[in-house]
C-alpha cells in the first residue's frame, strides 16, 4: 500500500506543522470497513505497472487534503484576507439581527440561535462574494485607467517630441534667415 504523504514513522513534510504528525497509536482508530479494504488489497495478486495505470483513475484532491494545508496561524489572519473583514462584519450583524428578531417574535432561544448562526453563515458568504465582485469591478476600472493613462502619456510624449522637432526646425530657419539678412546685399 502506497501513501501520498509521509508514513507514520516519518516526520511530516513541513516541519513547521508538527501537529500534522500522526502517532502510531492512531491505527487503533481505523474503522472495520477500512481494515477490510486493506486486507482485500493485500490479498489481490500483484499486477503489472502498466495495467495499474490503466485501471486506476487519477486521484482528485480531497477535503481532508485541503484541511491539512490550513495552519493554525491562518485562522488568526482571516480578518486580513481581502474582503474577509467586510464579510464577517456583515455576517455578524445579520446573524445578531435575525437571532434577536426570532427571539422577540417568540421562538425558543435555541431555535433563534440556530437561525442566527445560519444567517451569519449565509450573510458572511454573500458579503464576501459581493465584496469580491466589487473588487473585480474596481480592478477592471483601474486597468482601464492605467491603459488610458499610458496611452495618453505616450501620445503626449510623441506630441512633445514632434513639437520639439518643429521648434528646432523653426529655430534653424530663423537662424538661416538672420544669416541671409546679414550677408546679403543691401539695396538701400
Amino acid at each position: 500500500m502506497t501513501t501520498d504523504g509521509p508514513s507514520r514513522e516519518q516526520s511530516p513534510a513541513d516541519p513547521t506543522r508538527s501537529w500534522l504528525a500522526q502517532s502510531p497509536s492512531e491505527s487503533e482508530f481505523f474503522s472495520s470497513s477500512q481494515q477490510q479494504q486493506q486486507q482485500q488489497q493485500q490479498q489481490q495478486p500483484p499486477q503489472s505497472p502498466s495495467s495499474d495505470l490503466r485501471q486506476q483513475p487519477p486521484q482528485r484532491p480531497r477535503l481532508a487534503d485541503a484541511a491539512q494545508t490550513i495552519k493554525p496561524a491562518d485562522i488568526l489572519k482571516v480578518h486580513q484576507a481581502p474582503c474577509g473583514r467586510e464579510g464577517l462584519m456583515t455576517g455578524i450583524g445579520t446573524g445578531f439581527a435575525v437571532l434577536g428578531l426570532r427571539w422577540v417574535i417568540g421562538s425558543p432561544i435555541w431555535k433563534a440561535a440556530n437561525w442566527g448562526v445560519g444567517a451569519f453563515v449565509a450573510a458572511s458568504a454573500a458579503g464576501w462574494e459581493y465584496c469580491r465582485f466589487q473588487r473585480r469591478k474596481e480592478m477592471t476600472k483601474m486597468k482601464r485607467v492605467v491603459e488610458v493613462y499610458d496611452r495618453k502619456h505616450a501620445e503626449r510624449a510623441v506630441a512633445k517630441k514632434t513639437k520639439e522637432e518643429e521648434d528646432k526646425r523653426l529655430q534653424v530657419q530663423r537662424e538661416e534667415e538672420e544669416k541671409r539678412k546679414e550677408r546679403g546685399w543691401k539695396f538701400w
